[in-house]
């Protein structure tokens, strides 16, 4: 697979949390492979600032719907956090993609797309496959956390997301919204080797244009709204 800015400097370093890496790689708009590094220690408070934009700008209409199909829907938050999260890793140095607002909401309407399109291939993802991560990286991160190891780039992240969202960080990894975050993340992977194994694609930019093209060909069954967001 591709590696993308984020794996290179091992933001996510679990071996467990493989699909959660895919999730941050698509979350952040396909950051492209460089040698730039991103910072997280030391820049809590761009990291916070961030998160509280998202949540700050959606408190409102959050579950205001900006693209459905017969399947899924996209929602005003899920293109706050798209939007701020890529914003916030280029600037703590990631050479993220130049993007858009209507980019943003298409690459989200693409990745529900490539969800459905697992699904209708047999792919699923069991409770059980969630339930055994998020007690995983519970452990890791809430033990390191009451250890005093307070600089781990994970702890950081996701302390200023949970903090933002008013929840504990053990809250926070017990939400719904995490845990549907991990199970899109492992449908992607899952993916990703189911077509490797069919040979429909050889390699990480084949599967970009694999979900290009899926956009393309199932654009007019989706219902996007790109005004007034």
């Amino acid at each position: 697979m591709k590696q993308s800015t984020f794996v290179k400097i091992g933001i996510f370093i679990i071996i467990t949390a493989a699909a959660l890496i895919s999730y941050f790689i698509y979350q952040n708009e396909q950051a492209s492979s460089s040698n730039s590094a991103i910072n997280i220690v030391g820049k809590e408070e761009i990291i916070q600032s961030y998160y509280n934009k998202i949540y700050d700008e959606s408190i409102a209409d959050k579950d205001k719907v900006i693209a459905k199909s017969s399947e899924f829907q996209v929602t005003k938050f899920d293109f706050l956090y798209s939007k701020y999260t890529t914003e916030m890793f280029r600037e703590l140095g990631a050479n993220t993609k130049k993007t858009n607002d209507k980019k943003i909401i298409n690459n989200l309407v693409a990745r529900q797309l490539m969800i459905v399109d697992a699904k209708s291939k047999g792919i699923t993802v069991q409770v059980d496959e969630v339930d055994d991560f998020t007690e995983t990286i519970k452990d890791q991160l809430l033990n390191n956390e009451q250890d005093g190891l307070q600089q781990n780039d994970i702890i950081i992240l996701y302390k200023a997301w949970s903090q933002s969202a008013n929840l504990t960080l053990e809250q926070f990894l017990d939400s719904e919204f995490f845990r549907d975050q991990y199970e899109e993340g492992v449908y992607f992977s899952k993916l990703y080797e189911y077509l490797l194994t069919e040979k429909i694609v050889t390699s990480f930019e084949d599967f970009e244009d694999y979900q290009d093209d899926l956009f393309k060909q199932q654009r007019n069954n989706v219902d996007i709204t790109y005004k007034n967001i």
